[in-house]
């Protein structure tokens, strides 16, 4: 980990087996501890960042990001956001001042995207209700504005941790977002690609 990020402690949160929690009360426990200073790490269920995360399989670490801190996300950086009571992991773009731009690896979403960015505070004990709309958002659709959780600092994949600070993930990052135009063809190929491993092991365990 870079050096100039504080360390802070980590826990893990899953959803307890066999119930299954909503995500607004899941992620009210992952707030509680995001605002207590813990790194927190979880299991991704969305597909919008494949394949850096794989549904279902790969957990997210995430720093605290909140008004006590004094770190800011960076171009490049992944982090987790709420708006209107949606709990968004994507890519930083762009900043212009306390506005981003995001995306997921299939490109520029609705929540932020360069036609109208999003305006995000910081996570704050104030902030009690995240998930009302009213409570975050503006009038102005042009000033939207969404609660900054944290940032993503590594992924964990069978028991594998990948450093987002590391040269590892930065450089494959980078090379990423330059073959933006060409990202639709390279997700099919990796869709197909992990429906084809999929398969394979699958019939492997049959035998």
């Amino acid at each position: 980990m870079d050096s100039q990020h504080q360390q802070y402690p980590t826990d893990s949160v899953q959803q307890p087996v066999p119930k299954i929690l909503p995500a607004a009360e899941f992620f009210s426990i992952v707030r509680k501890k995001l605002l207590a200073g813990r790194t927190v790490c979880f299991r991704v269920t969305g597909n919008s960042m494949f394949p850096l995360f794989r549904a279902g399989r790969d957990s997210v670490c995430i720093r605290p990001c909140s008004s006590v801190t004094i770190e800011k996300p960076k171009r490049g950086d992944i982090i987790l956001f709420c708006i209107s009571g949606k709990y968004i992991l994507h890519r930083v773009m762009r900043i212009d001042g306390n506005r981003v731009v995001t995306e997921g690896n299939r490109g520029f979403d609705a929540f932020a995207s360069p036609q109208n960015p999003l305006r995000l505070i910081p996570l704050s004990k104030q902030s009690e209700q995240p998930n009302d709309s009213s409570s975050l958002n503006d009038s102005d659709e042009s000033e939207r504005t969404g609660e900054l959780l944290g940032i993503a600092e590594a992924r964990i994949r069978g028991g594998h941790k990948l450093d987002f600070n590391s040269p590892a993930y930065r450089i494959p990052a980078a090379l990423w977002r330059l073959l933006f135009p060409l990202r639709p063809a390279l997700l099919r190929l990796f869709g197909s690609a992990a429906r084809l491993r999929h398969r394979f092991f699958k019939e492997q365990n049959r035998k």
